[in-house]
């Protein structure tokens, strides 16, 4: 009998450690695609997020495979571990014979019900505070707004969204209204830009004041199904508490695009979501408004079929390989790359000086990664800089000497060599006259560069796959 054990937060078949990160490979990506199947029915627009997260967070997706792949017959857990609940999980989805001890199953039981408690707890405590945010928003910017319903509009619900429309309205100038999410809302008085409840009246609150209990309840049972129908109970309840306190706030934020999208006269849209809740939501709005969509989003496209699609019944790419993978995973939608747009999208080329500077630019995750990279460029004693992610701060590494920081974005991606590992920085940088290079540590490097992200494995970007061979390169 074919036996996985997990113990002490390891993993062996038939006595053999295995590293789960080997099977990130280009049949564990077909097999995800296949599996978005389980998740398009009860329909919640949360599908895409929660189909998502199992992949990224709760990694249920791989031990999958590796059970079905390694053909295994029994798994074995001898103490708790982070691995133990999605391996669990997955035994279970696969019907495969599971031991156990005792102390884990209660542990888990009693877990499980308080994670329930407490995932129902925050659904209330966030539909009040929804509440009260909503009251503030409507009193703040429901007024007589002049807002030109015969104009071209945008949605945007992020600041990297913004960031990156903003260039494609330098070429319409007043053309364009933009409707954004409060939180990202530029306070420049810009006569064009709106908050997306900008629309919602004191009528439109209190209508969903009166169902936004019944309503939001419905849509968190949807979820609860969708989630325990392909995980055990702990998991769907560590996931609901997780997904519980974004529903209220979707409701009002549902009938603020209803709004929008019946309010405005131009028979067409742009959005920069693409999976997002907020994607899936105005692409089920579009054909009922008569509106044709337009993507034009923010971010690498992911390899991924998910349950939902993505927005935009035109969607524009941000590199021809990301083109043609969009149309073999989605073909019933038109996928362009514009290499003109792109080039605005995000071209900032304000460098003159001919001579390159080395940058290193972080990621906002796998700190561990960027630490060995830049003490050993720093031993090395290479000319180099470190662009940090906006998300991340000196306080998360423990650097060997001092390094540069490079603070001006501008001036980091400018005709310099751009290093980094998987970032979107790598395709940035070809439209900014600079030479990308991803340095590539692991399988997951591997599989993100090569796979997961079809626009990082362009001919342009050199792959480099040791610290060593990209000091020798430098």
């Amino acid at each position: 009998m074919k036996e996985l054990i997990v113990k002490k937060g390891l993993i062996y078949i038939n006595g053999i450690k295995i590293n789960v990160d080997e099977y990130l490979t280009k049949e564990y990506l077909e097999y995800i695609n296949f599996q978005s199947k389980r998740f398009e029915l009860p329909k919640s627009n949360l599908a895409n997020e929660t189909f998502h997260s199992l992949i990224f967070k709760s990694k249920l997706f791989i031990y999958e495979f590796i059970l079905e792949k390694e053909r295994i017959e029994q798994v074995k857990v001898c103490d708790y571990s982070l691995n133990y609940n999605y391996i669990r999980d997955a035994t279970f989805n696969l019907k495969i014979k599971f031991k156990q001890p005792l102390f884990l199953g209660f542990i888990f039981l009693l877990h499980e019900k308080i994670n329930n408690v407490s995932s129902f707890i925050s659904f209330i405590s966030y539909m009040v505070l929804t509440l009260f945010f909503m009251t503030y928003e409507i009193f703040k910017n429901h007024k007589y707004l002049p807002i030109d319903k015969n104009k071209k509009f945008i949605i945007v619900h992020c600041k990297a969204g913004l960031n990156k429309i903003k260039k494609y309205l330098h070429l319409k100038e007043n053309e364009f209204i933009l409707f954004i999410d409060p939180s990202v809302l530029p306070r420049d008085n810009n006569l064009n830009y709106y908050s997306i409840y900008s629309l919602i009246n004191w009528a439109d609150h209190f209508e969903i004041l009166k169902n936004i209990f019944q309503k939001s309840y419905l849509e968190y049972l949807n979820i609860k199904i969708l989630i325990s129908n392909n995980s055990s109970r702990y998991t769907s309840s560590l996931m609901l508490k997780y997904f519980s306190k974004r529903i209220p706030h979707y409701v009002y934020t549902k009938r603020a695009m209803e709004n929008i999208l019946s309010f405005m006269k131009d028979n067409e849209f742009i959005h920069t979501e693409k999976e997002s809740r907020w994607g899936v939501l105005c692409s089920d709005l579009a054909p009922i408004y008569n509106k044709k969509s337009i993507g034009i989003p923010h971010g690498l496209e992911f390899a991924i079929k998910f349950p939902h699609g993505i927005f935009g019944e035109k969607v524009y790419c941000t590199s021809v390989n990301a083109m043609r993978k969009m149309k073999t995973l989605y073909s019933e939608k038109k996928f362009i790359y514009d290499s003109k747009l792109q080039e605005l999208m995000y071209g900032c080329n304000n460098k003159d000086d001919i001579e390159r500077e080395i940058v290193y630019f972080t990621e906002a995750r796998d700190f561990f990664k960027d630490e060995k990279i830049i003490n050993q460029l720093t031993k090395s004693k290479i000319n180099f800089y470190v662009k940090l992610h906006p998300l991340d701060s000196l306080l998360n590494y423990s650097l060997g000497g001092s390094v540069k920081i490079i603070h001006d974005y501008k001036s980091a991606i400018s005709n310099n060599i751009c290093i980094a590992r998987n970032s979107s920085i790598l395709l940035e940088s070809i439209y900014n006259n600079s030479i990308p290079i991803s340095i590539i540590l692991d399988s997951m490097d591997k599989f993100t560069c090569d796979y997961l992200y079809p626009s990082l494995n362009h001919d342009a970007i050199l792959k480099i796959y040791s610290i060593k061979e990209l000091i020798n390169k430098l």
